[in-house]
């Protein structure tokens, strides 16, 4: 009988579907272990990534501020200079004692739970801060002379009047003379802030024109800072409340300057720092926009995105800490026993500006927050620049 050959060589054989199943599942967690680390690796570096950019955030935000504060004070006068009656709270949202009449604007003015935003509870408001300087690249960093004011009584406009150019320079016939007075006038721009400084008061003014024929500058009401006043506004009992700007007509007039002293114009910038609602910190800058208009002049600059919290404490000379040096022992701010000048007495500002990220968190389910705590001295305060 013949035998049938085998289909199969000796010795081979195949997977048996055990076996295949087997392989199957190893590779199967071979190759999900390495995407979970490589999961887990991409989860860090986006974390990683967003907390620089957060950190980053906060951290440019603060260095502005920073940079404000170490300037707050230089040059400005140091009790501080007049403005209208409820500039700080119409400006920066601050209050103020209704019935103190003018406010008083210092190197530094704080605002204590003043801006409610999305990001917190309608219980809960952040901080805001103001700081006033002094310009000291304007006119090369001397102060401009006022002769007089020279508005009429029957105008509104408060209108200075700068010395007349004479010649500092005999002039030959082949030479132009040089005039010591005409750089001081070229030097002032429309929409100039400035603290008009005498022996015995600062007051707060922005310039709403110049004429050059006759080496004038005018201080019109209608910016949209509120600072400039009628200037024969009077009460019910007929005493001036207007312009503080405007010539005092006799030894016993008031609310009016004396210009037989001497008067300077000193040019001064103003910013503030707050969150809106959205939870942008925006740099806010007050007047010198020379080349914008008169309601131009409230310029708002976002610097950090993602803001939940702003929070400032403020050490005083004494070396105490508080929430906000104005208030008063009845501990609410806007009433009669606070102390606005009290601002002068402050050294240190500590500050914490919590971000979140722009992302939700793998982990948390939710943006990661970044909470950058800086304090700054205020060096200047204590100093004034003659």
């Amino acid at each position: 009988m013949i035998k049938s050959k085998r289909n199969k060589k000796d010795g081979q054989s195949g997977f048996t579907i055990l076996e295949m199943l087997v392989a199957i599942t190893i590779f199967m967690i071979v190759t999900g272990s390495i995407y979970a680390l490589l999961e887990l690796g991409r989860s860090d570096r986006s974390r990683t990534s967003r907390r620089g950019d957060a950190q980053k955030n906060a951290r440019i935000a603060m260095y502005l501020i920073g940079r404000d504060v170490m300037n707050a004070g230089l040059g400005y006068h140091k009790t501080g200079a007049l403005v209208p009656d409820d500039f700080l709270a119409n400006r920066l949202g601050v209050a103020y004692d209704p019935n103190a009449g003018r406010d008083t604007l210092t190197s530094v003015s704080c605002g204590n739970n003043v801006f409610t935003n999305k990001f917190l509870p309608s219980s809960q408001k952040t901080d805001a801060i103001a700081f006033i300087y002094r310009d000291l690249d304007f006119n090369s960093g001397k102060p401009i002379s006022i002769n007089d004011e020279v508005g009429t009584s029957t105008a509104t406009p408060i209108v200075f009047q700068l010395p007349t150019p004479t010649p500092t320079v005999s002039p030959t016939p082949s030479s132009t003379p040089s005039f010591n007075a005409a750089t001081n006038f070229s030097s002032i721009s429309n929409n100039d802030l400035f603290m008009a400084e005498t022996k015995n008061s600062q007051i707060v003014g922005i310039v709403t024109s110049k004429d050059a024929a006759t080496y004038r500058v005018t201080v019109n009401t209608g910016d949209n800072l509120g600072l400039n006043q009628e200037r024969n506004k009077k009460d019910a009992s007929n005493n001036y409340i207007g312009s503080l700007f405007r010539k005092c007509s006799s030894g016993t007039d008031t609310n009016c300057t004396d210009y037989t002293g001497g008067i300077v114009l000193k040019k001064i910038e103003m910013v503030s720092y707050q969150v809106t609602n959205d939870g942008t910190l925006v740099r806010t800058i007050y007047g010198n926009n020379t080349s914008g208009a008169t309601t131009d002049q409230i310029q708002q600059r976002a610097i950090a995105y993602g803001v939940q919290n702003f929070q400032i404490t403020y050490q005083m000379a004494d070396g105490t800490i508080v929430d906000d040096p104005v208030v008063g022992a009845d501990g609410v701010r806007g009433t009669a026993d606070d102390t606005p000048t009290n601002m002068n007495n402050v050294r240190y500002v500590s500050m914490a500006l919590t971000v979140s990220s722009t992302e939700i968190d793998e982990k948390t389910g939710a943006p990661e927050l970044i909470i950058i705590n800086s304090t700054f001295s205020l060096r200047n305060m204590s100093y004034d620049d003659k």
